[in-house]
């Protein structure tokens, strides 16, 4: 089989959402040039039972299990490490993100020049509530002003790019600034950035990180302190 393309999902008790996101993502396990990596993030639920069930019918999904949660970023470098594909990307289990906007991103790639290996693709989040947006262009300012760099809808999913991007990378962070990180680097190094509009409903089944307002503050407050200690790396 000869991967081109590798998709990776961290799952954190997500057992209730596993059969769906294996329904969602037919289109990509269904192509024979595709491969689905479901990253087990160290789950304390019966996430890795669903995963495994599911691999046994589908050549193309691995299951890469990770037995204790170490941070969102530690179960996507994980899964990167696992791929075969040369354009390879990640995104949410929790189905707030469609596991199908991949495929959406590998069509812009495909627009790209056959030796243009420099590119960074990313969702756009559109239809969002006035406080999500407002707490998004909150951190926008924040991160562009630290990083000199203007970065807008950071934790946008999907992110697709070419392999040699992980060349780049001299620090793999564990947490959820993987997304920042990443962004970073692709425009330090000055790869072509696309972004295109995705949703972002609500999600079924599990909690939020995000769900309510004492959470969104908390966690920018959170999020805002582990950017910092991530500039503070990149510049030694």
């Amino acid at each position: 089989m000869n991967i081109k393309y590798s998709l990776v999902i961290p799952c954190y008790n997500e057992e209730k959402n596993i059969d769906n996101l294996i329904l969602g993502c037919k289109n990509i396990i269904n192509n024979p040039f595709f491969e689905l990596i479901l990253v087990n993030n160290g789950s304390i639920d019966k996430t890795f039972e669903k995963i495994t069930k599911q691999t046994e019918n589908y050549k193309n999904i691995k299951c890469v299990n990770i037995k204790k949660n170490i941070g969102f970023g530690y179960g996507v470098f994980t899964g990167l490490n696992k791929s075969s594909g040369q354009i390879i990307g990640y995104t949410h289990a929790d189905l707030q993100t469609d596991p199908n906007d991949f495929l959406k991103a590998v069509e812009i790639i495909e627009q790209y020049p056959s030796k243009h290996k420099k590119f960074f693709i990313k969702g756009l989040r559109h239809g969002r509530s006035f406080t999500d947006i407002f707490f998004t262009k909150g951190m926008t300012f924040i991160m562009s002003i630290l990083f000199f760099r203007y970065m807008h809808d950071i934790t946008a999913q999907p992110v697709v790019f070419n392999r040699q991007l992980l060349e780049k990378c001299k620090i793999f962070p564990k947490n959820f600034t993987i997304d920042l990180y990443l962004y970073y680097i692709a425009k330090k190094y000055k790869y072509s950035v696309r972004r295109f509009k995705v949703s972002f409903p609500d999600r079924v089944y599990g909690i939020g990180n995000n769900d309510t307002l004492v959470k969104k503050l908390k966690n920018s407050i959170l999020v805002m302190f582990q950017s910092i200690i991530l500039r503070y790396k990149t510049l030694i």
